[in-house]
């Protein structure tokens, strides 16, 4: 970690906070921040392109289901569903691991998790909803995770907590769910409202089809407001340079990057390169903040930095790859799958927090 400097003041207006500022603008490290974090969109961008060149989408598995009935699966599909899988489960090392966070919130992490679960087990109404809700929920939440980083940046370099916060959170909404609602793969996603053919709902089942519908209005509409945010963004963001904010490079580069990942890939890829691109460097994002935040609690738990970073991979991979291999016909697999991922998003939410200084 970069060295601390408590410098006093303050700039004035809505400038920047300058209480403290870490030398380098890092948030574990030079080398570890642009891999991890600033650059693994385009690393997962190179990985994608590198599996269509070499053509390893070929490559399938076989398994069977406890009816016998037989399906094959690209390995690179599973890989991917692994490791998404995995990076949502590990949020327990923030949550249940860390004594202090988990005492703020003790009935969030056990009471509500097995309520959820047990209504989705005993309710077709709740098993649906946390269904399609983890499908847009995750929509959501993989564009505050760019957010979070970047607002950490800010904090690095002695940036007001508070200050671009709300257009900086409009501005990632833009990049990541812009893509998804204006692009090819809207329809991909808009598939989770069929689930609600299950529960005789034609209303909410046939959403996708309205939607569909209006769908050049909806492009339309997005790409005449992504426009008006942008202009709206810098404007606002050259103001606040004139009142001492200082723009951290880390942070205008990770934007770069997963702005123009999120673009190419929802905007104009197949869902199964866009699956596996933007899952990726989300997931190897989430990894490397866990290790970054929790590395102490993991290494005084296990009493070995390396052997806590074995734990934490195994854990992770090994859920991941268990429910990948689980058929997906399963009531209860499939519900602890979706209790895991709303978990994950929610608790992102309140133990990850700049302005409370969490992070």
């Amino acid at each position: 970690m970069s060295r601390v400097a408590a410098l006093s003041g303050a700039a004035s207006g809505h400038g920047a906070s300058r209480a403290t500022i870490v030398e380098g603008g890092y948030i574990a490290g030079r080398a570890y921040d642009w891999f991890f974090f600033i650059l693994s969109p385009l690393l997962a961008a190179l990985l994608g392109w590198a599996v269509s060149a070499l053509g390893l989408e070929r490559y399938r598995v076989s398994s069977s289901d406890g009816q016998g009935a037989v399906r094959e699966i690209a390995v690179v599909a599973l890989a991917s569903a692994a490791f998404t899988h995995a990076h949502l489960i590990i949020v327990v090392f923030r949550t249940h691991l860390n004594r202090e966070v988990f005492r703020r919130h003790p009935h969030r992490f056990t009471t509500i998790p097995i309520a959820l679960f047990l209504a989705s087990i005993a309710s077709r109404w709740v098993f649906v909803f946390a269904s399609v809700l983890s499908v847009w929920w995750d929509v959501y939440h993989s564009s505050l995770q760019t957010f979070g980083l970047g607002r950490i940046y800010d904090q690095r370099a002695g940036n007001d907590p508070k200050a671009g916060r709300r257009l900086d959170y409009l501005f990632n909404l833009a990049l990541y769910a812009g893509p998804v609602l204006a692009g090819v793969n809207l329809s991909a996603h808009l598939v989770s409202f069929e689930k609600f053919d299950l529960l005789d709902a034609p209303s909410l089942s046939q959403i996708a089809d309205a939607v569909l519908a209006q769908s050049d209005e909806l492009r339309t509409l997005v790409l005449a407001s992504g426009v008006v945010l942008l202009g709206l963004f810098l404007f606002s963001y050259a103001a606040l340079t004139r009142n001492g904010y200082v723009i951290p490079l880390q942070k205008l580069a990770l934007y770069l990057s997963t702005g123009t990942v999120s673009i190419a890939c929802w905007g104009f890829g197949s869902f199964g390169e866009a699956f596996l691109i933007m899952n990726f460097f989300h997931a190897l994002q989430y990894f490397a903040i866990v290790w970054w935040s929790e590395r102490r609690n993991i290494t005084r738990t296990f009493r070995w930095a390396p052997l806590g970073a074995g734990v934490l991979l195994s854990f992770g991979l090994g859920y991941g790859f268990w429910l990948a291999h689980r058929p997906a016909d399963l009531v209860p697999v499939v519900a602890l799958s979706n209790v895991v991922s709303l978990m994950h998003f929610w608790y992102d939410g309140f133990v990850w927090s700049v302005r409370k200084g969490h992070v």
